[in-house]
């Protein structure tokens, strides 16, 4: 039934003239990046795209237009009509800094109707951001939310479907042998590019895990109370057996540590990150300007400075963070091991509840009411941090 179903699909979709644009704002393969495509095999466990690649997973109904991290979604890039129309639904409310695939469903959305039985959907938007709501005709083009990462979504992005007739429909029509030709949609179609390529890199104090690097930490001024500098490299499209490399260079251009991996599967949407010992731990580590090369397959990739210098009055002071936690967890991980640790309400009341630490510092934080809250605690160096989180 499936394979009847997705072969009227095909047809179906040969048959659409409508002209669309990318479901969001900015340049591509510059502000975005198309991820992932619509699954075209309907055999269970296989998936091909439209070109007749790999540039999807099993089941995947849309096509997914991807920020590059998190701190440009905190920026505001807005999703935006893809063809005029008029509103169908809408859902809002739910967590928009989701960085895991548990908890579910499309998050906030917005649907639209351009008639003739043409849907589009925009999914895993922004909480509180939508612009339009049911029954509004919108042109296209018309900012209708902010892009982020609510429902099931690992990263800031738009997870954009098209539907004629009931039917999900893939909006880039079929360019590959074997499959009779299907026009695209699009006016000017994003370009179909599965290639190795650079988005962003930086350094930062402290040991860095993936959901880190999500949020782009970036801080080039290391400083004598810092135990760990973590550098890390983000990209698209590496393939399994590929390798990566990392060498440190201090000031004098002496190699000072190098590091490497071997991808064990490929990746679309990648990242490489390794550490060294900061001022704290490595006491005879030189001051000044520091260089890092990253390498695939022994060609040069990325070059980043950083520096390491002396703890300043700025470096000092209190830092406040924003956490978010999930509330598909009952608890937050702060990946900084911290002293001291307390945590009071907005008043500046103690609260009590449950704290672990060990390579992180865990919070259950399903005991603390809704609200915002602030943990105080301090780092190796002594240094006090003030993170500042909600609960909802």
């Amino acid at each position: 039934m499936k394979q009847t179903c997705i072969t009227l699909l095909l047809v179906i979709a040969g048959l659409i003239r409508a002209q669309l644009i990318a479901p969001l704002e900015g340049i591509e393969n510059k502000d975005w990046f198309v991820v992932n495509y619509v699954d075209r095999d309907t055999s269970s466990g296989d998936s091909t795209d439209y070109h007749c690649g790999n540039l999807t997973y099993d089941g995947h109904w849309g096509t997914d237009f991807v920020l590059r991290d998190f701190r440009q979604m905190d920026d505001s890039v807005y999703a935006v009509a893809a063809a005029s129309g008029r509103v169908y639904f809408t859902h809002d409310g739910d967590f928009d800094r989701s960085k895991q695939a548990d908890t579910g469903g499309y998050g906030n959305f917005v649907s639209i109707d351009h008639g003739d039985s043409l849907f589009t959907l925009y999914a895993h938007l922004r909480k509180n951001s939508l612009l339009v709501q049911v029954g509004d005709s919108v042109t296209q083009g018309q900012r209708i939310a902010l892009v982020g990462s609510s429902g099931k979504s690992l990263h800031p992005h738009v997870h954009f479907e098209v539907y004629k007739d009931g039917w999900i429909v893939d909006p880039f029509g079929l360019q590959c042998d074997g499959f009779p030709s299907v026009e695209s949609m699009f006016n000017v179609a994003p370009v179909y590019h599965n290639e190795l390529q650079y988005i962003s890199s930086s350094v930062a104090p402290d040991t860095l895990h993936l959901d880190d690097l999500r949020e782009d930490p970036r801080q080039t001024h290391i400083t004598s109370g810092d135990s760990y500098i973590t550098y890390w490299v983000h990209g698209l499209s590496i393939d399994s057996g590929d390798v990566t490399r990392a060498d440190w260079y201090e000031p004098s251009g002496t190699l000072w540590h190098s590091d490497s991996f071997t991808f064990d599967v490929g990746y679309r949407y990648w990242w490489y990150y390794t550490y060294i010992y900061g001022p704290v731990i490595q006491k005879n580590i030189p001051f000044g300007s520091w260089h890092v090369k990253s390498y695939v397959n022994g060609n040069l990739f990325d070059s980043v400075s950083f520096t390491i210098g002396e703890l300043g009055v700025e470096d000092g002071r209190k830092v406040e963070l924003l956490l978010s936690p999930n509330p598909a967890r009952d608890y937050l991980l702060v990946p900084t091991p911290l002293k001291d640790v307390k945590i009071f309400d907005i008043l500046g009341k103690q609260v009590q509840t449950r704290i672990a630490m060990a390579d992180a510092l865990r919070i259950e934080w399903d005991q603390l009411r809704a609200g915002v809250y602030y943990l105080s605690g301090k780092n190796e160096a002594g240094k006090e941090l003030i993170l500042k989180f909600m609960v909802e």
